[in-house]
């Protein structure tokens, strides 16, 4: 707590939780580490409140207290079988996966496609899907499109 800048014990103690929160990623325990953390938190101010909000009267009275150690659930262990990439997925556990999002609206489904695209660097394919989604006559132009690129291609290589 030392390292942070803040100025008031809350901001320190709010650094010293994103510090520990930011060795974990989203997968882990995190519910577990941040109920372990907010009874820690709690029992920082009841202290700290006792000494009167005085360092040196905090340090004093509870140097044995400060001195323990704290069990947090370690940082990328999560119990049970890893969890396999999606592509890595059959088809039927993709489809389990993606069954909330399948009963989702359309429109929801495409703007969030354009988002995800757009937020990955994917900017083109973004635009396409908007366009794609807005009409369905324009979708069947694109569809003939690409059927055509995909023969010329064929017809290409099997000349050569």
């Amino acid at each position: 707590m030392e390292r942070s800048n803040a100025s008031t014990f809350n901001e320190k103690l709010e650094f010293m939780e994103s510090e520990i929160l930011s060795q974990y990623s989203g997968q882990d325990n995190i519910a577990d580490v941040k109920q372990k953390l907010s009874i820690i938190r709690h029992q920082f101010k009841q202290k700290w409140s006792t000494a009167r909000n005085t360092k040196a009267r905090f340090l004093e009275n509870n140097s044995k207290w400060l001195k323990g150690t704290i069990s947090l659930p370690k940082a990328g262990l999560s119990p049970g079988r890893p969890q396999k990439v999606f592509a890595d997925l059959s088809e039927r556990s993709k489809r389990r996966k993606t069954e909330d999002l399948r009963s989702s609206d359309f429109d929801e489904l495409a703007y969030a496609t354009q988002m995800k695209l757009r937020k990955t660097g994917e900017v083109e394919a973004s635009k396409i899907v908007k366009t794609l989604t807005k009409s369905p006559q324009k979708a069947k132009k694109y569809a003939l499109a690409m059927k055509k690129k995909q023969l010329k291609k064929k017809k290409k290589l099997l000349r050569n």
